[in-house]
Parts: C-alpha cells; structure tokens; sequence
C-alpha cells in the first residue's frame, strides 16, 4: 500500500506560467477560473494558494492546515462533515467521494523523485532533511519520503529550477548516502516535463499547423 497523502479526487491544480517564468498575472486568472469551475460544477471545496491566494499563502502551508501530510493515516476528509477550514471557493462540506482540492499559480515546479535503497522510511526522511531548504538544504527544494508498491523514495518539487536542478538534488543525495550505512539511491525520474520542452513542442507543433 501507497503512503503519499492526498486530500481529495482532484487534490492539487497547479497553474505555471512558461515564459516569463515568473509572470503570474495570466497564471492568476486560469487558476481562479479553474477553481469556479470546480467549485460551482463539482460542488468541490477549493483552497486558493501562491499567487491566486490573496495573501500569497504557500502550498505547504495550506496543506499543513488541512492534514494533508497526514491525510493517508487520517479519516478527516474520509466522511461527510462541516470543514474545519472556510474554502475560498465551493461548499463548506466535504463529500467523502470527492474530498477537497487546492487550486494555485506559482512558477514552474519540477517533480523530481529518487528511488532509495534502505531499510525504512526514517532513513529516507534523513535524507530529506538534508536537501531540504526548510531544513538548510538546497535553494527551492521540497521533499518527502514516500513508500509505495516500487519501494521507498525521496520525492522531490524543485521550485527554482534555474539555480538548483535534477543533477544538484541528485549529487547532494548520493554525497549523503555514502555517510550512511546500507543506503543507496537508485535511478531518478522526473514526472512531467520542463518548460523549455513544452515551449519547443508548441512551437514545433504550430509551424505543421502553418
């Protein structure tokens, strides 16, 4: 069984803008956008968060509020009641087949997960406090460790891109391994893709459209 937490059917839309990295007006306004739609046609409560949340407040910070990272133990969003946190958008009242779902615009984030040979989870969580910039770790770097059916693995959001990437997790994990006995990280992968990607696949795409 899987241990990455999730607060509801759609849980997490996050908005990016692609170039300029950091523009968020129009990021801004697909986000609200997706969260009326959710809200008004789903009947789904929605927290607003980064740039679509009207003091900012962070992804983290929000799930923090609602139990996210403990919502695979928890059964607060598993039954029908009362949400203890006021939604910005949507009922107040959680339908346990639907949950709950965060909708925000921040820059582009990287998904970058580490396979890691141990024998626990508190092993890889090690880990994470050592990359983590919560914890004095690398610039923009998130991480948790997670178990599921492949085994264990540090997963990573990588939210400043363009000065702490894939490769600098990466070296900075495996310099951490070699001071720990019996743990070896394994073959990385990113999820999703980078900005420069989609950019090169839409202008490939609208040239054969000429």
């Amino acid at each position: 069984s899987g241990t990455h937490p999730a607060i509801g059917a759609v849980d997490h839309v996050n908005v990016h803008p692609l170039r300029p990295s950091k523009d968020l007006k129009i990021a801004v306004e697909v986000a609200e956008s997706i969260a009326e739609r959710l809200a008004s046609d789903l009947k789904i409560p929605v927290y607003l968060y980064g740039a679509a949340h009207p003091q900012g407040k962070g992804l983290a910070k929000g799930r923090r509020e609602l139990g996210y990272f403990t919502s695979h133990k928890s059964q607060t969003l598993k039954k029908k009641a009362e949400l203890k946190v006021i939604p910005d958008a949507g009922p107040r009242t959680n339908d346990p087949k639907k949950g709950v779902a965060m909708v925000g615009a921040c820059p582009w984030v990287v998904n970058y997960n580490v396979p890691v040979a141990c024998e626990s989870l508190s092993q890889a969580q090690v880990l994470c406090d050592q990359i983590r910039e919560a914890k004095g770790g690398l610039k923009g770097v998130q991480a948790m460790a997670l178990k599921n059916e492949n085994g264990i693995e540090v997963a990573c959001n990588l939210l400043e891109i363009e000065e702490i990437g894939p490769e600098d997790v990466y070296q900075k994990l495996r310099a951490e391994c070699e001071k720990l006995d019996g743990v070896e990280i394994k073959s990385p992968y990113v999820i999703g893709r980078f900005p420069k990607d989609v950019l090169s696949e839409t202008l490939a795409a609208l040239r054969e459209n000429e």
